[in-house]
């Protein structure tokens, strides 16, 4: 019995240890989710719990990320950082999320995005950018993430996108786009051409969807 209870306490001691919570954050165990969302925060905490999958850090006054900001949650599925004051994203930010599903960079100064910096993340399904001062798309943006369904460009400062970066999203199902300042010009019918494809298909997929329900 007493055997039993030591282990026990262990157990807890262990997981208290592993879970240890930031102060100025809130953390729940059971859903593995931590969330430091308006906080006044100027950096991203350094203490965060390994096990962590979801990121709650928006709201806040955060203005740099980068390789370490991230390297304790490896097991990332969630990250919001929107609502900062971010303007830069370095090269290998992300460099260790490979998990990483939904990451929410809107409503920041982010103004330009280096080649390689979504490299990393292969599990990526929902981006969204927008809100932002943006005025062009790495090349390499879909090389990595091609797995996107959900792509959030709006209000940005986007005049053109080469439509060879569009076509290696073959799994998108969204994308917001309004409130830029796209150009009339020969560059654009690419993306003009893109769009009438992908709505076509997008249309054509819920017919059929919606003809196997019923």
């Amino acid at each position: 019995m007493k055997g039993g209870l030591l282990f026990a306490s262990c157990v807890i001691m262990i997981f208290h240890a592993t879970w240890g919570c930031p102060e100025v954050c809130n953390c729940q165990p059971s859903s593995r989710t931590v969330d430091c969302s308006y906080r006044g925060l100027l950096d991203v905490p350094s203490l965060l719990p390994s096990q962590t999958q979801v990121l709650y850090l928006q709201g806040n006054q955060i203005r740099i990320i980068n390789h370490t900001s991230f390297i304790n949650v490896l097991g990332l599925r969630v990250l919001d950082l929107s609502n900062n004051s971010i303007s830069r994203v370095p090269p290998y930010t992300f460099h260790y999320l490979h998990f990483l599903q939904v990451l929410n960079l809107t409503n920041n100064f982010i103004h330009y995005l280096e080649g390689q910096v979504f490299t990393p993340l292969l599990a990526l399904k929902k981006l969204d950018l927008s809100f932002n001062n943006i005025s062009i798309l790495p090349e390499t943006l879909g090389n990595s993430t091609r797995n996107l369904t959900f792509l959030g460009l709006k209000n940005n400062h986007l005049q053109t996108v080469d439509r060879m970066v569009l076509e290696t999203f073959t799994d998108l199902k969204i994308l917001l786009a309004k409130s830029n300042p796209w150009q009339c010009s020969c560059p654009v019918l690419g993306l003009k051409f893109w769009l009438e494809n992908f709505l076509y298909k997008v249309v054509f997929s819920e017919i059929a969807n919606t003809e196997k329900i019923l």
